[in-house]
């Protein structure tokens, strides 16, 4: 063993010296505790130890992307050394993004790792691109994780993983479950769930259910060699992997630590699965570590054996009939701040979600139309996107020159999707019949709406649908206000003509006296104080209905003390040092008929807080925008509406589901979770009425109880905290004065008012149409066949939201086929219509999984209609081959 010990000693300190990552090496007092660990570990307790060999890499976070590609390279040679030099040795690694750089920039080492992978001790797992941040992306972003990281695995290595894999995220949305099991896990295996500021998660083996019943065996243990010196027994291991006593019951955060530790039963999983290797960093096992279990594993050959991750997760599954089921989100108790941290990035992530969207949806119709286009240039942009969604860049955790590589990703980004957006409409134009100068405009949406749009022009003109109706016009700040229909998934035209602009009456009118102004149309009443520049009424006339209990829209500054992690992790304690703003002035901007509009100046530390609230005709919500340049250091912005709603349920929208949280904790879980993620809403309903605060482009939100004011709700806009420090994680943890980016800040928010619960489609609407504009484009003169109006698509219900329509991954050239992706949004089992145009008619349909594999012909579609039951949160993906007639 000390040979072995003493064996390519040089080769092995020029790696280290390559890697410069030494924080975590083990050295002689965490060896010793290990021998001590498992030599003292008793026989009757354990049947056996898996010994699972891994590294754990960080694409981004304390060094750039370029330093990243050599950590990889270190991380896999040594691997495969290893493999050389010990027979018994095998190795985990994630992250398809991993392979390809191996593949692209070290072809010998990709060839011999390649090798290895056939012989099975090279293990695939992961299967998302990179390890993404779940907390921001959307739901179809993580689809697309999964979409061309497992496509990557089995185009280079004929199979694909099994094992989701996310050691080091910050937060767990409930509806992943369903997105591993649909494109290829069975399995999940994460170890962040140890890094809890309050309540342990209670279990480490587990099913992990999803809203919609899809479940995969989970492992979350944060074990591993050099955390063995902080906790040298295995009675953590034993307590959370300890069975229950009726496992059909689903646990959840309705369950209390104390009522779940009472039902647990005293038997516990008998084979330890030890996750070892270096991380971070990368770097993977140490020679020291492969001796060391080498050693015991000879001493006990029964007991201690070389595994694979999948070979263990066979181990679980002899024990599945007593296995608990966890029916929830996973809340990370750390790293908070996340959320919002970097809000300009969290901003360009929504909008290259949406413009992806957007161009896939014109694209994959326009090919039916005789449209010539590569399909790979918009797949190049999405992997893109998806390696500046790794959990250290997303969230804002990252060192500062990161996120240079990552704005000229995303200048690129929006580039070729702005390039191809005005390429599709123009394409689109030629297509349609239509003589005169006018405004092409497409809706991308599923439904019909009454789309606000701005125009970029100060000359007189009139505006005309296609039917001849005068389009009302609005002038104001040198552009055209306008609100028209739009047909669904489709276009229309306005002819414009060279007249001047009718001011016709609507119903909107805006007051003001000496102490407030009042903004109304035939839904709403809004008035905001002088005083403050707060809104201090929204009453809805048609449902009756005050939605404030207080003072709302009011901005609240919060000073956080500057701490370890500060870019992860809100100071508990920021409540207690709150600053309001001061108005500076309040005036009205804009009268109708469109839009009114009320522009409010506040200050803070000399800083200038612009904030403006809007109200369309006929429209059911009040817009408001925060504009601001914050040059605060250390501080949380909010802006606060105390809601007229008796509840404690808060329904928040997460990817592909709503999860239902509470304003009055009733247990040390809900007591912990005080900040909470959202994707574009979160509502409060009493059943008979919701309201809903949407969002464009914020991630966080918190809701408080209060006895005169009912719920308090909160929108996070932003925080102000450092850059963590370069180097290794453990200077990382001394504070720099390197502060994030002072930018422009713009958000947009609405609360809206509708009748009944959350299940009612117009929320999830309403959240859709303030982040998925028109598209627009000048027109004149068009010699095509088509009218100047068409709807390509419905779906209906309006429950069941289109995710996605794009061109297939194995689609040819002359395919007519394209995949639309939906899915049920509030969570009621439904039967679903998908109707094109009568142009497209459909000739098959097959139900495919989230990689487009895996095909099941549906056979309940006649000329253009196809009908589907999809259940509550189902995800449903189809191949459709269409002809055009």
């Amino acid at each position: 063993m000390v040979e072995e010990l003493l064996a390519r000693t040089g080769r092995d300190k020029l790696i280290k010296w390559l890697d410069k990552r030494n924080f975590f090496y083990p050295g002689s007092y965490i060896l010793s505790q290990v021998i001590a660990l498992f030599y003292g570990a008793k026989k009757k307790d354990y049947d056996g130890f898996s010994l699972i060999g891994q590294s754990h890499l960080d694409a981004c976070w304390l060094w750039t992307r370029k330093k990243t590609i050599q950590k990889n390279y270190i991380t896999v040679k040594k691997a495969l050394i290893h493999m050389e030099d010990y027979p018994f040795f095998k190795f985990a690694m994630s992250s398809p993004k991993y392979f390809e750089w191996t593949e692209k920039y070290f072809p010998s080492i990709f060839k011999r790792m390649k090798k290895r992978i056939e012989e099975g001790r090279f293990e695939l797992v992961g299967g998302m691109w990179i390890e993404p941040d779940l907390m921001v992306p959307n739901g179809e972003s993580l689809v697309r994780q999964r979409l061309y990281g497992q496509r990557y695995y089995l185009e280079k290595f004929g199979k694909m993983s099994e094992i989701g894999w996310l050691t080091d995220v910050f937060g767990y949305q409930w509806s992943l479950p369903q997105i591993l099991v649909k494109s290829g896990s069975k399995y999940f295996y994460t170890n962040k769930l140890g890094w809890m500021d309050q309540n342990d998660f209670p279990f480490s083996i587990f099913n992990w259910q999803a809203p919609d019943g899809s479940q995969v065996l989970t492992y979350a243990f944060s074990y591993s060699i050099n955390l063995f010196a902080m906790k040298q027994n295995f009675g953590s291991f034993k307590k959370f992997t300890r069975f229950v006593k009726d496992a059909k019951k689903q646990f959840s955060y309705e369950d209390s630590p104390e009522e779940i530790e009472k039902l647990r039963s005293k038997e516990y999983m008998r084979n330890f699965g030890l996750v070892y290797g270096m991380g971070d960093g990368g770097g993977g096992p140490i020679r020291e570590e492969i001796i060391i279990l080498k050693n015991m594993a000879s001493r006990f050959p029964k007991n201690i054996k070389f595994s694979l991750m999948k070979d263990y997760f066979k181990e679980i599954e002899k024990n599945k009939d007593k296995i608990p089921t966890w029916n929830d989100e996973m809340y990370l108790e750390q790293h908070r701040g996340c959320y919002t941290s970097h809000v300009w990035l969290k901003e360009l992530n929504r909008k290259a979600e949406i413009m992806f969207y957007q161009v896939e949806i014109l694209i994959s119709f326009l090919k039916l139309l005789g449209l010539k286009f590569n399909n790979e240039k918009i797949k190049k942009n999405w992997l893109q996107l998806l390696f500046n969604q790794f959990h250290d860049i997303l969230p804002g955790s990252s060192i500062a020159d990161v996120y240079v590589d990552t704005r000229i990703d995303f200048s690129a980004i929006f580039g070729n999707l702005n390039k191809y957006i005005q390429m599709s409409l123009k394409y689109l134009g030629s297509k349609i019949n239509f003589l005169g100068e006018g405004i092409l405009i497409f809706n991308s949406l599923p439904f019909e709406r009454n789309a606000f749009i701005e125009l970029d022009s100060n000359q007189d003109f009139s505006l005309k649908t296609p039917n001849g109706q005068q389009v009302l016009l609005q002038k104001s700040n040198g552009k055209s206000l306008l609100q028209i229909k739009l047909p669904k998934v489709g276009y229309t035209i306005l002819k414009r003509e060279k007249d001047s602009i009718t001011q016709n009456k609507t119903d909107l009118e805006i007051s003001e006296d000496n102490s407030k102004i009042t903004l109304e149309n035939d839904n709403l009443i809004v008035n905001i104080t002088k005083k403050t520049g707060d809104i201090t009424r929204i009453y809805s006339k048609s449902l009756n209905k005050e939605a404030l209990t207080g003072k709302g829209n009011v901005i609240q500054i919060f000073k956080e003390k500057k701490t370890s992690f500060f870019a992860w992790n809100i100071d508990k304690y920021y409540s207690k040092n709150k600053f309001l703003p001061k108005l500076k002035s309040i005036s009205i901007i804009e009268r109708g008929p469109v839009r009114i509009r009320v522009k409010i100046e506040k200050l803070f530390e000399e800083q200038s807080i612009i904030q403006y609230i809007s109200l369309n005709s006929l429209s059911s919500r009040v817009d408001m925008e925060l504009d601001m340049k914050f040059h605060v250091k250390a501080a949380m912005v909010k802006v606060a509406f105390p809601i007229n709603i008796e509840t404690n349920e808060i329904n928040a929208e997460i990817p592909y589901a709503i999860i239902q949280r509470k304003s009055k904790p009733s247990n040390r879980f809900d007591e912990a979770q005080w900040e909470q993620n959202c994707q574009t809403y979160v509502t409060l309903s009493d059943n008979d009425i919701s309201i809903s605060l949407l969002n464009n482009a914020r991630y966080a939100y918190d809701v408080k109880y209060h006895d005169k004011f009912k719920n308090i709700l909160r929108l996070t806009i932003l925080r102000t905290p450092v850059y963590p420090r370069a180097g290794s994680p453990l200077t990382s943890m001394i504070p720099t004065n390197n502060w994030h980016e002072q930018d422009q800040f713009n958000v947009k928010y609405s609360l809206l008012m509708t009748k009944g619960n959350v299940t009612n489609p117009e929320i999830k609407q309403g959240a859709l149409d303030i982040n998925i504009p028109p598209l627009l484009q000048e027109i004149t003169n068009l010699k095509g066949d088509l009218s100047e109006e068409m709807s390509f698509l419905e779906v209906i219900p309006t429950n069941v939201i289109l995710s996605a329509l794009k061109l297939p991954e194995d689609g040819e050239v002359d395919d007519n086929s394209i995949i639309i992706r939906c899915y049920e949004a509030v969570g009621i089992d439904s039967k679903a219509k998908i109707r094109f145009n009568k142009k497209f008619q459909i000739l098959s349909i097959e139900e495919v999984d989230l990689l487009e594999l895996n095909p099941k012909k549906i056979n309940s579609f006649k000329d253009n209609v196809l009908d589907i039951d999809i259940k509550k949160f189902e995800i449903k993906t189809l191949k459709i081959k269409l002809t055009v007639v």
